[in-house]
């Protein structure tokens, strides 16, 4: 794999440069991990003189286009949600955080961007409209992958948190020009394989709203940890397999029998008290927070995903915080990866104390767990400038 770190900056003067990124953030939680961890990339092509194109995406709009083929279903709504969905709303958040002018580009044109970019000045920056309102994009569609190829002369990957995505402008794209890992794609691997073989005892901490692509990740992570400590939907799936009545709580009932594979372990503790609200389970409780904090304190080595309880209101986030703290004074090494466990973090004012803070989730516990990320493999097979 060739890194954009180890780049002649010279052989970079006056290309056309495409850097996917990952700019897909919670407005409201007002988190600018992933904003963040991409301005170094983009700063060293600026600085190398290069015209810079960034492609990102926003949300899930392929669900838009299933409703409408539903007569029940407003254009008009659809129309908004997709525009709540353009990069348009992001563009001005990197702008900002850049402090570079920033030009965002609406529509796919392909001749008229191609134009734009032929005639900008070296050191321009541009952000395309959102990749996935391209048909294919999600399909690793190599006709799409070489669409947008043909606007530039190198492609950096520096959005891990989709490397475990085999998506065009991730995987199938890197066919067609040469290709470099970015800076904060380089820093996750580093990071990350560092913490593959940690120092033990070592604690998985899982919590969060999804299960899906997460047992599989747990299965792989334990061979090589001591202990899983579970909360949010991930607990309840659990607690449902034990035959616990967890009553409108949410869960994913159609993990239940793989969930049940989990608790075979001794490795795997799920809570022994909650939190309710409504006869639905919102977060751990007491004596959890402290079994859980006595297993973290004798941990050289943690990584966490996902809040252990329903962190959108205050009241819920107590168990998560407690966790969080219960961390930072054990002084063991810590992993830490998911959206809303870093925003827990940012807001507790923490997030600093913790050893490593991956921009990805899943992308994260795939890679923690050994398989093979399509996004970093392709740069593997990729050739350099």
């Amino acid at each position: 794999m060739k890194f954009l770190s180890a780049c002649n900056k010279e052989e970079l003067k006056g290309k056309a440069v495409l850097v996917r990124v990952d700019i897909n953030i919670d407005r409201d939680a007002r988190s600018f991990l992933r904003i963040d961890a991409v301005i170094p990339t983009i700063k060293f092509l600026y600085n190398a003189h290069a015209r810079v194109v960034l492609l990102a995406h926003e949300g899930r709009p392929e669900s838009c286009y299933e409703f409408q083929k539903q007569e029940c279903v407003s254009i008009c709504r659809i129309d908004q949600v997709l525009q709540s969905m353009s990069m348009a709303h992001n563009a001005p958040l990197l702008e900002d955080r850049l402090r570079l002018p920033l030009t965002f580009i609406p529509g796919f044109d392909m001749e008229d961007i191609k134009r734009r970019l032929h005639h900008a000045p070296n050191g321009s920056i541009f952000l395309l409209e959102n990749l996935r309102f391209i048909k294919g994009e999600k399909e690793n569609d190599k006709n799409v992958a070489r669409m947008l190829s043909g606007l530039g002369d190198v492609y950096v990957n520096d959005a891990f948190s989709v490397s475990h995505r085999a998506h065009a402008s991730v995987h199938a794209i890197t066919k067609y020009l040469p290709s470099y890992a970015g800076l904060s794609l380089e820093s996750e691997i580093k990071n990350l394989e560092r913490f593959v073989n940690e120092e033990r005892p070592k604690t998985v901490i899982m919590g969060g709203a999804k299960v899906v692509g997460k047992i599989d990740a747990i299965e792989s992570l334990m061979t090589n940890a001591d202990h899983l400590l579970t909360g949010g939907v991930l607990a309840t799936t659990l607690l449902v397999a034990e035959g616990k009545d967890v009553k409108k709580s949410l869960y994913e009932k159609e993990k239940v029998a793989l969930a049940a594979t989990l608790l075979v372990s001794p490795k795997t503790y799920v809570p022994e008290d909650w939190v309710e609200e409504n006869d639905a389970i919102l977060d751990i409780g007491p004596l959890t927070e402290k079994r859980y904090q006595e297993i973290i304190m004798q941990s050289k080595s943690i990584i966490w995903n996902g809040p252990l309880g329903y962190t959108e209101k205050a009241e819920f986030r107590k168990g998560s915080e407690f966790i969080a703290r219960a961390i930072v004074e054990s002084g063991a090494r810590a992993c830490v990866g998911g959206g809303q466990t870093v925003a827990l973090l940012e807001n507790m004012g923490i997030v600093k104390q913790f050893e490593f803070i991956s921009t990805g989730g899943g992308a994260m516990l795939e890679f923690l767990g050994g398989k093979k990320l399509p996004g970093i493999e392709a740069l593997n097979s990729s050739h350099s400038l």
